[in-house]
């Protein structure tokens, strides 16, 4: 298992939830263009991913793509976002059958503007490319959900999860005295909190 973990630039603030989100027109795999603009009146899943048909990449795609009558069903269209070139988002939506449009950002405008961009550390190295992200766009534009640096795998079920509490606040962690959160139960060995 590898660790990844995502630096934020000093002055760059990340989006959150209630922000306007970043307008964007891309180009898709199927040759259209495709507009966050042309999108509202409907919520929308904003997808980041770092390369059609990377193994992680396919697994989240496969997950968005089973659960696409879900998201359907409660009104939500997807739409997965990469640096890939139109050709490799065409061949990856074929192969892998996912049923709603890959978009082109290949010089990661779109992906910087909501964070999804930038330096990470992969294996213990520093590199910068895409980070994992997903944003819940509501019909008024507006950012519902933010998920960041996520895992490719059960990512697209906490998303579906979130749907239904889409437009309330997140829920808060407990915080502990003096302000930070509140440790997390320790284990005693024998799978009892101490």
């Amino acid at each position: 298992m590898f660790k990844l973990r995502a630096f934020i630039p000093s002055g760059m603030r990340l989006l959150a939830e209630g922000d306007l989100a970043p307008s964007f027109t891309l180009p898709a795999d199927s040759g259209r263009r495709v507009s966050l603009e042309a999108l509202r009146g409907r919520k929308v899943v904003v997808w980041f991913y770092a390369e059609a048909g990377t193994p992680a990449c396919a697994l989240q795609g496969k997950d968005f793509r089973d659960a696409s009558r879900d998201f359907e069903s409660s009104g939500v269209l997807v739409v997965g976002i990469s640096p890939d070139p139109v050709e490799a988002l065409r061949a990856f939506r074929r192969e892998s059958r996912i049923p709603f449009p890959l978009l082109s950002d290949p010089d990661h405008a779109v992906a910087t503007a909501y964070g999804a961009w930038g330096k990470k550390s992969l294996y213990g190295r520093n590199v910068v490319g895409t980070i994992r992200s997903t944003f819940l766009v509501g019909p008024d534009g507006r950012i519902l959900r933010a998920f960041r640096n996520v895992r490719a795998k059960g990512h697209c079920a906490r998303v579906l999860a979130e749907l239904p509490r889409a437009g309330e606040p997140p829920p808060q962690r407990a915080l502990k005295r003096g302000g930070g959160p509140a440790p997390k139960p320790r284990s005693n060995g024998r799978g009892r909190a101490r």
